[in-house]
């Protein structure tokens, strides 16, 4: 009878690799046999290769991290909600207690709406952290997302352009709805004519007034940059208020109104894409939130934003006299008016926070607006009114534009002169303020009635005893 066969083996036995001759592979090897040696054979680890998963389980797999991510946050939420227990929620739920958070119009936004709105921006913030160490991640499962699901990533949001002002909290977003903006709009609008609008008139006041009285309601939809100037008007209005005055007309304490309000107008800019927006209302807004904000000792946050307004601007042709591009009489001195009040942020928040300003005399041809009132323009109107002699709606405003132009030249002319003697350029700023007084004086000051006469003669004490640089 044969032998059985013996199984060969792969690798050769320890003790003929350890001497370095040719092994059978046998068990016993020959050598080891013939040596009586101990024939051992190195242990064979058969390597296992991992079955690359299907599409199916990798999206499986990538719903449920998804989940996880979800859970989280609603846990999060959860907490948070338990220990909030703050006098605004209070506030907020006394004002309307009978105000529905998911009413049955479908034009109302839900708490479905501001949770599903939530939870995408904590998505989009995850995946953006995830995307450098996986860039193809959104790509692969993002078209596995799209149509009917519960979190679907978004074509196109607010988010992006709004990256400046990050939305309100949720609990700010579901008090939309609670506070009575309807009720508050001909106040508000008749606080911002007579606080704001005097120091202020980049709006054209009559076109305005019916856009604001009609507030915000939901049954009718409005254009985003729209929501976003009303709220800003009437931010700016609650800003110019005292406590007292906002305890005795909204019934509301001016932190409360501030606070809200401030989370609004944030919320409708980034709503409206300001940073993509090209429309002038938008613009309108955005300026108008930074006066306010300016007005709340926020100069470094006005500081910041203002360059970005400039960059805008210049996007929008804003720095562009109107005339020269051929708009509408009544477009061009709206835009005047806007251009300068930027002009105006420019200045102010580099003053505080003591850098040069960005606008220069080089960077535009915008003429001063006009030294009329609202009633003398129009939209539609063939050409511009003539202008008026003596105090108008726009004259303190025309003021200030001519003195922040007066500053400008009066800086170009001192640098200038940087090389020169200190006296030759003591003399110069001197002469350039005393031609800027006479100029303001002849233009306005000596037409103008003012009803206190501090303003007017402490006024002319501001401009014609201007500090003048000593070695």
């Amino acid at each position: 009878m044969a032998p059985p066969l013996q199984m060969i083996n792969a690798r050769s036995c320890l003790t003929c690799r350890r001497r370095k001759v040719r092994c059978t592979r046998q068990q016993p090897c020959m050598y080891c046999d013939k040596t009586g040696s101990q024939c051992v054979f190195p242990e064979t680890t058969k390597k296992t290769r991992q079955r690359k998963p299907t599409a199916r389980e990798e999206v499986q797999n990538r719903l449920e991290q998804l989940e996880r991510i979800v859970k989280g946050i609603l846990e999060k939420r959860k907490d948070a909600n338990k220990r909030e227990n703050t006098s605004r929620t209070i506030d907020v739920a006394r004002a309307a207690p009978d105000v529905a958070i998911q009413g049955s119009d479908p034009n109302v936004p839900t708490i479905h709406q501001y949770i599903g709105q939530h939870l995408n921006f904590q998505l989009d913030e995850h995946y953006a952290n995830e995307s450098a160490s996986n860039p193809n991640q959104l790509d692969q499962i993002s078209p596995q997302l799209s149509g009917d699901g519960i979190l679907p990533f978004p074509q196109s949001s607010s988010q992006v352009d709004g990256w400046a002002f990050k939305g309100p909290s949720l609990v700010v977003q579901m008090s939309k709805t609670a506070y009575p903006l309807l009720d508050w709009s001909p106040i508000l609008w008749d606080v911002y004519a007579d606080h704001v609008a005097p120091l202020f008139p980049l709006l054209h006041r009559p076109t305005t007034r019916s856009m604001v009285l009609r507030g915000i309601q939901y049954s009718t939809p409005t254009a985003p940059e729209d929501t976003a100037l009303v709220l800003a008007i009437y931010f700016v209005a609650v800003v110019s208020m005292s406590s007292t005055q906002c305890d005795m007309l909204l019934g509301e304490s001016r932190d409360n109104a501030v606070w809200y309000l401030k989370g609004a107008v944030k919320q409708a800019l980034s709503d409206a894409r300001f940073l993509s927006n090209t429309s002038l209302t938008c613009m309108q807004a955005l300026v108008l939130f930074l006066v306010g904000m300016y007005a709340e000792n926020e100069q470094r946050l006005v500081w910041s934003m203002t360059a970005l307004v400039v960059r805008l601007a210049q996007g929008m042709n804003l720095h562009r006299d109107g005339a020269h591009l051929g708009l509408a009489p009544f477009d061009t001195e709206i835009r005047r008016r806007l251009w300068w009040t930027i002009c105006l942020l420019d200045v102010r928040s580099c003053e505080d926070n003591g850098t040069e300003p960005i606008i220069n005399e080089e960077m535009y041809d915008v003429r001063l607006p006009l030294n009329v009132s609202d009633d003398d323009v129009y939209p539609g109107m063939q050409a511009l009114p003539l202008e008026r002699t003596g105090g108008t709606e726009m004259t303190f405003s025309l003021l200030r534009f001519e003195a922040i132009a007066i500053v400008r030249k009066v800086n170009s002319t001192t640098v200038s002169s940087i090389e020169g003697s200190k006296e030759d350029s003591a003399r110069d700023y001197l002469s350039e303020v005393k031609k800027a007084h006479q100029h303001l004086n002849e233009m306005y000051l000596k037409h103008c009635q003012f009803s206190g006469v501090p303003s007017r003669s402490s006024l002319c004490q501001q401009i014609q005893q201007a500090p003048i640089c000593e070695g």
